[in-house]
């Protein structure tokens, strides 16, 4: 009796350290099927992210469930260290990216429509924009916010973390900059949608991550009024899903026009 009185525990440290391991290998299955369906367009972008979210959540409950292994383990020696390491392998780094993901979400404002010229941002007229955009925009629990449209928290929000986004001035034509953007948009890889020097107008998607989320921008090309042999350049990037860019759209759009300045 007293033999399988204590065998039981040791039966249960064991049992505890497997599942946290099943949690572990489950949580990266979630997360990598997530991702690579997504990356190879056999689900949407939102459904694999989806899916890493539910692995985030399956690897904390892995992380958990090897503390409580390891407790048991400090008190009847029984748990299987072995199992547990494996878990945290897996599980620890999937936690903590997650972790700096929303740190970084924290870290900019909750909006994912960016432009150079918040007054009159480029339209675009090739691609077409979400039938919810900036409907939701948080308030943040901003006394100052509440009573505002979702527009105009957007508006106040844009304005506050990405003010110094501005329009850039180069010394060739609406054409030769239009010609140059399009360059610069191949590249990096982007679909080009438009390219009309005419309308001094460029129109662009950029597929961003793992999980392939679309982010479409537009250039607008203006003869400068001072110098007609200078042009202006707006920009707009905006993302087709989710609330938070997570800083993406303003990245994008600063890093094209130093490129375009820069030469």
């Amino acid at each position: 009796m007293t033999g399988s009185m204590t065998d039981q525990p040791r039966g249960w440290g064991k049992r505890i350290s497997g599942t946290a391991r099943l949690f572990a290998v489950a949580s990266m299955i979630l997360a990598l099927g997530g991702g690579l369906l997504a990356w190879f367009g056999v689900i949407q972008p939102i459904t694999g992210f989806t899916w890493f979210g539910y692995g985030v959540m399956v690897a904390f409950a892995a992380l958990v469930v090897s503390l409580i292994a390891l407790c048991i383990h400090a008190v009847k020696k029984s748990a299987a260290l072995g199992q547990i390491g494996f878990a945290w392998l897996l599980a620890a780094p999937l936690v903590g990216y997650a972790v700096f993901f929303f740190m970084q979400a924290r870290a900019v404002p909750p909006i994912h429509d960016v432009t150079t010229n918040l007054a009159s941002p480029p339209q675009f007229e090739k691609l077409k924009l979400r039938d919810d955009l900036n409907q939701v925009v948080p308030d943040g629990g901003r006394a100052e916010l509440k009573g505002l449209t979702p527009e105009q928290r957007r508006a106040k929000l844009h304005a506050e973390a990405y003010g110094n986004l501005r329009p850039v001035s180069v010394p060739l034509s609406v054409a030769d900059t239009v010609a140059r953007l399009t360059d610069q948009a191949k590249a990096r890889g982007w679909d080009i949608a438009v390219s009309d020097p005419a309308s001094g107008r460029v129109e662009a998607t950029e597929r961003v991550s793992l999980f392939r989320f679309a982010d479409d921008i537009v250039f607008r090309v203006t003869a400068d009024p001072a110098n007609p042999a200078r042009s202006i350049v707006d920009a707009r990037s905006v993302s087709r899903v989710g609330v938070s860019d997570v800083g993406v759209n303003a990245r994008r759009i600063r890093e094209a026009l130093t490129d375009l300045t820069a030469q």
